[in-house]
């Protein structure tokens, strides 16, 4: 079982990496990709593992509780850390600016290069 469960942690970098590269494993992977490309609401791992639920609970009812769940143990910590390698490290980037110019570039950052700006209201201590 603890080799099940350490599987699934290690085997996620893995294929986050493979995935964020442009290649696929499965059928699943591909089918995440197109479903999480149409919209914002679901990501990669979310979809896999809503997959994966539906296809344990079918072997639950064709094996039992004990077998279907076994091969399930690398799915559940697989999860989070394929989407943090997937979506996490560009999502965690930001540069803070300060300067008495900020409208006309958070402007420029917004109609240049297309992204999303936050302002922070700050007092002098």
């Amino acid at each position: 079982m603890l080799t099940a469960v350490f599987g699934g942690f290690f085997l996620a970098p893995a294929f986050g990496l493979a995935i964020r590269g442009g290649a696929v494993l499965d059928g699943t992977e591909i089918a995440a990709l197109l479903i999480s490309r149409r919209g914002d609401l679901l990501r990669v791992g979310d979809i896999i593992l809503g997959f994966n639920a539906v296809l344990f609970l079918s072997a639950i009812a064709l094996l039992g509780v004990e077998p279907a769940l076994f091969p399930s143990s690398p799915t559940w910590p697989r999860r989070g850390r394929l989407d943090f390698v997937i979506h996490g490290i560009d999502e965690y980037t930001a540069v803070t600016i300060v300067s008495d110019h900020h409208g006309q570039i958070r402007q420029r950052i917004m109609h240049a290069l297309g992204r999303g700006v936050t302002i922070y209201r700050g007092f002098g201590g």
